[in-house]
């Protein structure tokens, strides 16, 4: 039977086109020997599955989940109590509290940033990198 001919897809090519330039970046007596290689993606693998989950966690169960929750609670008691209107000056009050609840949200988006994404991202660049 004979056997197939080689084939490379595109997506291969590009992604190897892609990793070469990443190679030069990392000097030849630098580079580890397999072993440790092997070791050093393990621990980069680990840490990358170990940040992520928690970014799912806290997005979608814990306290950025919670803060969206708040948010959403506070703007339906605050258009049930006033109404969706904005632009009338009896409703100063109102848009104080729009106010207050999105700079709570912004405040808890900006803290998954911190804490959750940029690691999270930090990490999976750690990990391509790894050769």
């Amino acid at each position: 039977m004979a056997e197939k001919p080689l084939s490379t897809s595109r997506r291969t090519l590009l992604g190897g086109a892609a990793a070469l330039p990443l190679l030069t970046l990392i000097p030849s007596s630098a580079r580890p020997e397999p072993v440790e290689r092997r070791a050093l993606w393990d621990r980069r693998l680990a840490s990358y599955r170990r940040l992520a989950a928690a970014t799912e966690e806290a997005a979608e169960r814990g306290w950025l989940c919670a803060a969206y929750e708040r948010y959403d609670r506070e703007r339906a008691e605050i258009a049930a109590r006033y109404g969706t209107r904005e632009d009338t000056p009896e409703l100063s009050e109102a848009r104080t509290l729009r106010r207050a609840a999105f700079e709570r949200v912004d405040r808890a988006e900006e803290a998954f940033w911190e804490q959750c994404t940029a690691p999270t991202q930090h990490a999976a660049v750690a990990l391509a990198l790894t050769p």
